[in-house]
């Protein structure tokens, strides 16, 4: 498969998990990105998901892989950038996530661009 057509791919699903994601908790997410972007250097999306439950934990969302948008409308928001990790040569940090839901898979880390 072309990288182009990968990309293709990947954001045709993005699109489809945002389009799927209830309003409330996307709102939601997105302000606990902002609030978790301004008081860390660096973090994950499990810091997000911590924010989220225990800040809003009536809100919820039946699709685990709705952060991705979340953090992708934060980026472009200049909230944040993906770190890159400059001494392996890689394009991005990546870290074991801590949430059960992710079954010890990696997750990207992030740097603040709006850190107070």
């Amino acid at each position: 498969m072309s990288a182009t057509l990968a990309i293709q791919n990947r954001n045709a699903a993005v699109a489809q998990v945002a389009a799927n994601t209830q309003p409330t908790w996307a709102d939601v997410a997105f302000r606990a990105t902002k609030w978790v972007a301004e008081n860390n250097y660096t973090f994950t999306s499990d810091d997000v998901w911590d924010a989220v439950i225990q800040y809003y934990p009536h809100i919820t969302t039946h699709e685990p892989r709705a952060m991705g948008p979340v953090l992708m409308k934060a980026a472009r928001a200049g909230f944040c950038v993906l770190l890159d990790c400059d001494s392996c040569g890689t394009r991005k940090v990546m870290v074991m996530s801590r949430r059960s839901q992710a079954n010890g898979m990696d997750t990207p880390v992030y740097r603040s661009l709006i850190k107070k």
